[in-house]
């Protein structure tokens, strides 16, 4: 029997693995290109978000303070705080001034939290001894007057206390920071006031003492035991302020040196009268609010200060187990927490006869530090006060004013240029480094800068016009 051969049709399964051939082949192009349409929208989005991230970036540069001294440099720095600058006469003019976070003034800075009832001191002094809990004592101490001597310090401190009656602060000066514990200067407040049923609950309590920014001391109790104190700091014209003192001790009955002399001579030979005292910045850089790692900073400070950043360099080297590599950069104090006022004498009055424009800077600094201190209701202008001994003798008071200086007088033309040179560095590292730290606070920050300009501009030469 004769089988017939087998017909081969068009799907038969002698076909079907070639045709299964091609259309996995066809489902693999498609998928690579599908990846690669995926790969390409990828790397398209990439490339906008970078582009994204660097102009954020750029802008956060251009109108950001910095908040981490670890990461800031010279150039961010420079171009938070000016925009432009002309050296032409020592402290570069200002032309645009970058305050942080462009801030036109005080932002409302709440007051601390308090403990009600107000407890025994000594209950308060066993707290602060516990390790870790150091700070136990900082609901007694809101703020604090620091500097400087004869930079209106005695003006704010009448100023506050007769202006609101929630505001407590003795009226002496106190120096327990300096040589005492942290606990002791609380103590003055419960034995001033007459104890914990006299001090009130929800009082705004602080204290002055004009030369603690002159110390590394107090600034580091004040740092380590009352982190949120917030700290009220005043400036005058190196000019001025160094007049002010030299006829201040003279009015107080000491016996000073002529003020030619006064460079050459030993600090305690001059009952704290010199030239350091002028250099603000000297003393400011104690609260660590900027690095003091750029050359260009450093060239602002006089030999002495240099000397003991590269002392306190150093230190904290060691402590940080760093090794001595010098391009090791490392900050020499540490960031004091702490809110800082800082403010210029000519801020506090306006002169006579003064137009509409400078009251409403007096006012707006009335309203800036009640701001700054979290109160209530603005402040009314400052009170005139001027500190010292008033002698009812007329003969002695005689003698006195004799020995009192006019320093504006031909002879002293010498000390005023050198006087102006402090102050040309001073107002510099203020308005360069210092102001760009984030709780740095000033009253009308483009007049601030225009008093600071003037640091370096002798007024004795208006006077004579």
């Amino acid at each position: 029997m004769v089988f017939p051969p087998p017909t081969i049709s068009s799907s038969s399964s002698y076909h079907k693995p070639r045709e299964n051939h091609h259309r996995h082949r066809h489902k693999f192009l498609s998928s690579v290109f599908t990846i690669r349409r995926i790969k390409v929208l990828i790397l398209i989005i990439a490339v906008f978000l970078t582009h994204s991230t660097w102009r954020v970036v750029k802008l956060a540069q251009k109108t950001l303070p910095e908040t981490d001294l670890g990461n800031s440099n010279k150039n961010s720095r420079q171009d938070n705080v000016m925009a432009s600058k002309e050296a032409t006469n020592g402290v570069a003019a200002v032309q645009q001034h970058r305050y942080p976070n462009n801030r036109n003034d005080v932002p409302f800075l709440p007051p601390l939290p308090k403990v009600v009832p107000v407890p025994d001191m000594s209950q308060v002094r066993s707290w602060m001894n516990v390790p870790g809990n150091e700070t136990a004592g900082q609901f007694l101490l809101d703020f604090a007057i620091i500097g400087n001597a004869k930079c209106g310090t005695s003006t704010i401190m009448n100023w506050l206390h007769s202006q609101y009656p929630q505001i407590q602060i003795p009226r002496d000066e106190l120096y327990h920071l300096k040589s005492k514990e942290a606990w002791d200067l609380l103590g003055v407040f419960y034995h001033y006031f007459g104890g914990p049923d006299q001090l009130l609950p929800h009082s705004i309590k602080g204290y002055k003492s004009p030369s603690d920014i002159t110390n590394e001391r107090p600034i580091r109790l004040l740092r380590t035991y009352f982190p949120y104190t917030k700290l009220i700091i005043g400036l005058r014209h190196p000019i001025y302020m160094m007049e002010s003192f030299y006829n201040f001790r003279i009015q107080n009955g000491y016996d000073m040196p002529p003020l030619e002399k006064l460079h050459y001579l030993n600090l305690a030979n001059q009952y704290g009268v010199s030239w350091s005292r002028v250099e603000y910045h000297s003393t400011l850089m104690f609260l660590g609010k900027t690095n003091l790692t750029s050359q260009d900073e450093l060239a602002l400070f006089p030999r002495q200060a240099t000397k003991q950043i590269q002392k306190r360099v150093e230190e904290r080297k060691k402590e940080q187990n760093l090794d001595d590599n010098p391009q090791t950069l490392v900050a020499p104090y540490l960031r004091a927490p702490n809110p800082v006022f800082l403010y210029d004498t000519a801020q506090l009055e306006s002169k006579e006869n003064s137009d509409h424009a400078s009251s409403q800077l007096v006012a707006q600094f009335g309203q800036d530090m009640a701001n700054f201190l979290g109160l209530s209701s603005p402040l009314p202008p400052p009170p005139r006060h001027s500190p010292g001994k008033q002698l009812k003798n007329d003969t002695l008071q005689a003698e006195r004013n004799a020995k009192k200086i006019r320093i504006c007088d031909e002879r002293y033309k010498e000390q005023r240029h050198h006087l102006l040179d402090i102050g040309n560095r001073t107002a510099t590292w203020i308005l360069q480094y210092f102001l760009s730290a984030e709780d740095v606070f000033v009253s009308n920050p483009h007049h601030f800068t225009k008093i600071l300009e003037g640091y370096s501009q002798d007024p004795c030469t208006k006077q004579k016009k």
